[in-house]
């Protein structure tokens, strides 16, 4: 829902402002006469949104550029701490907050314990740690607020449904938290959260398409393409855990056989070891630290080091991440396959197994545009991508307000997504 702008600012002006940020919001350095030749503007329009945006502290004038006959033009750069957007990451035991400005930057984290799942609960939590985030003198400066949840997000009912991992069923999470904020606040899964978050560390211009897998106790996934998380008809594409990669597999717990999730897990991978090691994986990984995913950490030391038992279990897990991610690429052909999550810190291990697999099964030309690596983002993908989501509407949330009009979080395109 859009609500009419602040009547300092009208519909005209608002749409050059737009025009004019989201040229700026690439990180170019442009001139006046640039923006107006790009955006059709007049130039004396052009002069009077710039003088007003500086005004506001959104650009500032960062030098000269070249000549092209006269004086040389003064270039104009986004002032990238003048707006922040927060982004939050909700697990079950804890909310994990980052604060970021308008090129990405992460500024400040925080983790809250939480003590309870329940809805209200986790709001307080959230904003006690927006609060710990930025100081009153910051707080003017903030766009919104983007949320990763661990479960979906029905955009249809503006509800999250997080029954397995927090107990939440069709709960009004983005509204309850946009009326305590008082500003936009965008939902979506962590999965897509994270591939977009990777997309932003790994830098927009060397992977503008690409899928992201995060591999854990489940597997979660992101198809982003053109910069942009794809959705899908019903919001709900990317769930690459459950494609079908053994028809005659082990069941999963979507009710189907054979899925991504079932045979690449860690409780999957887990039962392959103790399968391999004759049922005394338990007794060779005593002396290790307690746990699933130390004891995922471990296969992919042994396994570096050359333990054939442990390169096995490392091979089994690749076959199945190789045909899968093979059936994509040949689909969608983008230019970074990211993998996240702790079976993914097994590194060149498993890629170079992975690339073995999908050598065999790709064609040529989309093998070729293609990388395969680890996320660099890790553990901040989720806060980074959630924060994204309202850096993505940068332009159009700054058109709309300046700092003597804030924004009510009902002014804005303020929705879930899934």
């Amino acid at each position: 829902m859009v609500a009419s702008a602040p009547s300092s600012l009208s519909r005209i002006t608002i749409e050059g402002r737009r025009q004019l940020l989201r040229l700026l919001l690439t990180g170019e350095q442009l001139s006046r006469a640039e923006l107006a030749r790009r955006t059709r503007l007049n130039k004396p329009t052009v002069s009077n949104l710039i003088a007003r945006l500086l005004e506001e502290g959104v650009l500032r004038e960062v030098g000269s550029g070249v000549s092209t006959g006269g004086r040389k033009p003064i270039l104009l750069s986004i002032e990238a701490a003048s707006r922040l957007a927060i982004g939050v990451e909700i697990d079950r035991s804890v909310c994990r907050l980052a604060l970021a400005d308008l090129q990405g930057a992460v500024l400040r984290r925080r983790d809250i314990p939480l003590s309870s799942t329940a809805v209200a609960e986790v709001i307080d939590a959230v904003m006690g740690g927006i609060e710990a985030l930025c100081p009153d003198a910051e707080r003017e400066r903030l766009l919104g607020c983007g949320l990763a949840v661990p479960g979906l997000v029905n955009p249809e009912n503006d509800t999250v449904d997080c029954r397995a991992s927090l107990g939440w069923r069709d709960e009004p999470v983005r509204a309850l938290l946009a009326r305590r904020l008082g500003l936009p606040v965008l939902v979506t899964d962590r999965g897509k959260a994270a591939g977009l978050g990777e997309l932003w560390r790994l830098g927009k211009e060397q992977a503008h398409d690409l899928i992201y897998l995060y591999l854990g106790s489940g597997v979660a996934g992101a198809i982003l393409l053109g910069h942009e998380i794809h959705w899908g008809v019903s919001n709900s594409a990317g769930e690459i855990g459950h494609l079908t990669v053994d028809p005659d597999g082990p069941a999963c717990s979507c009710g189907n056989r054979g899925c991504l999730e079932a045979l690449v897990s860690i409780p999957a991978i887990l039962a392959r070891l103790d399968a391999a090691w004759s049922g005394q994986a338990a007794d060779r990984f005593a002396d290790d630290p307690p746990g699933p995913e130390a004891t995922i950490a471990r296969i992919g030391v042994l396994a570096a080091a050359g333990d054939p038992v442990a390169r096995s279990v490392v091979a089994g897990t690749a076959r199945w991440l190789g045909i899968a991610i093979a059936g994509l690429i040949n689909t969608l052909n983008p230019a970074a396959v990211v993998l996240g999550g702790p079976t993914a810190d097994w590194g060149e291990v498993l890629i170079e197994e992975i690339e073995r697999e999908i050598d065999a099964r790709t064609l040529p030309l989309s093998r070729a545009a293609v990388r395969i690596v680890t996320g660099q983002a890790r553990d901040l993908a989720p806060q980074l991508g959630a924060a994204v989501l309202v850096l993505q509407q940068a332009a159009d949330l700054i058109a709309q307000s300046s700092q003597s009009h804030p924004v009510h979080p009902d002014a804005q395109p303020c929705y879930s997504v899934a």
